[in-house]
């Protein structure tokens, strides 16, 4: 099986940043186990891959998923942590086309 191309982690932090996502989840596997990630473009250039295993990021793509009848593809949000905390929660924000 070939190898899958490593695309860096998108760091989010507490200064918004807007990401579309591009395709739909797969897995990663990292030290911790396989865990779900969805590839994005950064403010609309740079591609990296987002993990989406927290429940507060989960549960703010969710609405938005179901809207495009279970699709991740083209999904555009922008997200910040709520707190420089390392687990602080993703306040997810959905970009609309007004």
């Amino acid at each position: 099986m070939p190898q899958q191309e490593y695309i860096e982690p998108v760091k989010i932090t507490t200064e918004e940043v807007h990401l579309t996502i591009v395709g739909e989840p797969y897995v990663r596997y990292t030290h911790r186990g396989y865990a779900p990630v969805v590839n994005v473009k950064v403010n609309e250039k740079e591609k990296k891959v987002l993990f989406i295993s927290s429940a507060s990021l989960a549960a703010g793509l969710q609405p938005l998923v179901e809207k495009q009848n279970g699709k991740f593809d083209g999904i555009q949000i922008k997200v910040r942590k709520e707190s420089n905390d390392r687990f602080a929660k993703y306040l997810v924000t959905p970009v609309t086309d007004e």
